[in-house]
């Protein structure tokens, strides 16, 4: 299944950085800025602070212009993702936990139009030290989708639902790097 491989591969991950790294052992106190990319493409500037070795205050700023060729409008992303890390295991070169986040998305991909979504993130995060100031992450989880607005295809059409809320459930994966004041 699914989660049981995962999660093994990456606790193997883990076990296999033990090493001497301090802000992997100690993060408390220590603020990372960094940038991080979804499977999805959604990619944003990240900020981090550790409250103790176990526990974070985290959050990823996103936003995205896209201009056209020809006479379409052009579409504006603007997305913030809150959240905390909580770490289940600590090594000196490595961490494993948990990364519960709530996120939030708004486009305007034409003049008259917004779409809005909100989703519970729940993912396994590993994050790797490749020196004591710099790391790379990695997550893998399940997502809950709020989406006030969808495109659906029914029979081969395109049908766009509005109003009310959706639930939708799918799996995330995102990689990225911090880099440790």
């Amino acid at each position: 299944m699914f989660s049981k491989k995962l999660l093994g591969l990456l606790f193997a991950l883990f076990l296999m950085t033990a090493g001497t790294y301090s802000h992997a052992a100690n993060p408390a106190g220590n603020f990372g800025l960094g940038g991080e990319a979804s499977l999805g493409g959604l990619a944003g500037v990240r900020g981090i602070y550790w409250f103790s070795d176990k526990v974070a205050l985290q959050g990823v700023l996103n936003f995205d212009l896209l201009v056209p060729d020809g006479s379409a409008p052009a579409t504006i992303d603007f997305g913030l993702a809150v959240g905390v890390v909580f770490n289940i295991f600590t090594g000196s070169k490595a961490n494993f936990g948990l990364a519960p986040r709530l996120h939030f998305q708004t486009s305007k991909p034409g003049s008259n139009t917004t779409r809005i979504g909100l989703a519970i993130d729940v993912p396994i995060r590993v994050e790797f030290f490749i020196s004591p100031e710099f790391s790379l992450h990695v997550e893998t989880g399940i997502v809950l989708d709020l989406i006030s607005q969808r495109t659906i295809v029914v029979a081969g059409v395109n049908v766009v639902t509005n109003g009310g809320f959706g639930l939708t459930t799918s799996f995330s994966g995102l990689a990225g790097f911090t880099y440790y004041f």
